[in-house]
């Protein structure tokens, strides 16, 4: 199934999932430690062997970092306002615990994210 979200600008993005999927919603904000130096990665889903996908948006006016690494590394994806993870189609949907953190220096404590994750439906 195909539905379309649209992003801070108003620009459609189209997502795909399996129409028997359950979709969980995770929506959230950033704790205090997730935007202090050094900061705290904030885990905003557990590790799911069934996960069939997800969707981060940055709902917020600053940028966030997200990672399944718990570290703030290089290998953190940047989301700017608007933006969503993953960030382009065919990106491996991780299965591990999924961390964000606010961008140093700028990201503020309760700035909000939009996170759905999609399970796969029984015997699927």
């Amino acid at each position: 199934m195909l539905i379309q979200v649209l992003d801070a600008a108003g620009v459609p993005h189209t997502v795909g999932f399996q129409g028997q999927d359950q979709i969980n919603d995770y929506s959230g904000s950033l704790g205090a430690g997730a935007v202090t130096n050094p900061q705290v990665p904030q885990p905003v889903l557990a590790a799911n062997p069934n996960r069939a996908g997800l969707l981060f948006q940055n709902t917020s006016a600053n940028p966030m970092l997200v990672n399944e690494v718990n570290a703030v590394t290089a290998s953190s994806w940047v989301v700017p306002p608007g933006g969503y993870f993953p960030p382009y189609p065919g990106l491996a949907i991780p299965a591990g615990i999924l961390y964000v953190m606010g961008f140093p220096g700028i990201s503020q404590v309760g700035d909000t994210f939009a996170l759905r994750e999609f399970t796969n439906a029984v015997g699927e």
